[in-house]
């Protein structure tokens, strides 16, 4: 990404990489791993050499969610705003190590914290900087353009005037706010659903995993959702569920408004059930991940929503005949 950004101002990224101790071609080394001081390195140079003191908030707006592997694509994928942000959480250990992700609600108030645990919170100002302006841009996708934090806090000084740094939030913004960086909202849109899935209209609430609902579902009127629409929601909540690392029938239910019995009953109508579904939707996605040679067994055993890799191994041994491994060494030789 910084690369790509870096060329598009006419600056040559080799030198600033060759700074951080990484030579060679660009492409040789843009999945090779390298330290925090190193990425560190390279931003500072960037910033000297652009004479750009925001140039975390201009990668963070511009940076792709597909480069950032399960953890920016994780973040589309919950049915409501906290699916995404606690999937986005379940994932950073695959992208980088270091990092503290937590959702809290404090008196009406969400707040979303960041800290990287090892290192310099002055040092680490861009890095703060750049995620911050991910995620805010993230959470417009998923609920809409017009919304923007109540408040933003970093855990560092200032590079530029805060003006700049409110124009760019749309909220105001506190530094040496603390020990990490956070984004505060209001509470209640933690349940307003993903606009990028594109679930039926019907969908009347969300479940959060671990959450205890006390409330009973009512019957709704059954021609609001078509078959195709049913199966097309089903497929969307359980795609949503496997970022989340649990699948479950009778929450599935909940989110649609159905009570459980009359939401299996109507799935079974379509000459299906909600078990075959998501075998169908993981074998699928299976593949999928498999293709990408970045991601371990694990890796993709932990974004089909499975507890460990051996359940994972023996349910693609039932879909392909074959373990992971040999499908993918299949695949890579065609």
């Amino acid at each position: 990404m910084l690369p790509g950004f870096l060329k598009e101002l006419d600056v040559d990224p080799a030198p600033i990489l060759a700074s951080a101790g990484i030579n060679g071609p660009i492409d040789a080394n843009a999945e090779r791993a390298v330290v925090r001081a190193q990425v560190r390195a390279i931003l500072d140079e960037s910033a000297r050499v652009l004479g750009h003191g925001t140039i975390g908030l201009d990668l963070g707006r511009r940076a792709d969610p597909s480069l950032l592997g399960l953890t920016g694509t994780a973040f589309f994928d919950g049915v409501s705003l906290r699916h995404c942000l606690l999937s986005h959480a379940r994932f950073m250990p695959t992208l980088q190590s270091g990092v503290r992700l937590e959702l809290a609600i404090r008196g009406g108030k969400a707040y979303w914290f960041h800290e990287l645990t090892s290192g310099n919170r002055s040092q680490d100002r861009i890095l703060y900087e750049g995620a911050a302006a991910f995620t805010v841009l993230a959470i417009r996708h998923v609920i809409g353009h017009d919304w923007s934090p109540s408040l933003i806090g970093f855990p560092h000084r200032a590079g530029r005037p805060p003006q700049i740094y409110e124009d760019f939030f749309g909220a105001p913004v506190q530094f040496e706010a603390g020990r990490e960086a956070f984004i505060a909202f209001d509470a209640d849109l933690l349940q307003a659903p993903n606009r990028r899935l594109g679930l039926a209209k019907s969908i009347q609430r969300i479940v959060s995993p671990g959450e205890v609902t006390r409330t009973k579902s009512v019957d709704i009127d059954e021609s609001e959702l078509s078959e195709e629409q049913l199966l097309e929601s089903i497929g969307a909540i359980v795609d949503s569920m496997m970022t989340m690392g649990s699948i479950s029938l009778p929450r599935a239910a909940e989110i649609l408004g159905y009570p459980l019995r009359t939401f299996q009953r109507r799935v079974a109508r379509s000459g299906t059930s909600f078990e075959e579904i998501t075998d169908g939707r993981r074998r699928i996605r299976a593949a999928q991940l498999l293709n990408d040679a970045g991601l371990t067994i694990s890796d993709v055993a932990l974004a089909l929503g499975y507890s460990d890799a051996a359940h994972f191994i023996r349910a693609f041994r039932r879909w392909y005949g074959v373990t992971p491994s040999l499908f993918r060494a299949a695949s890579n030789s065609r």
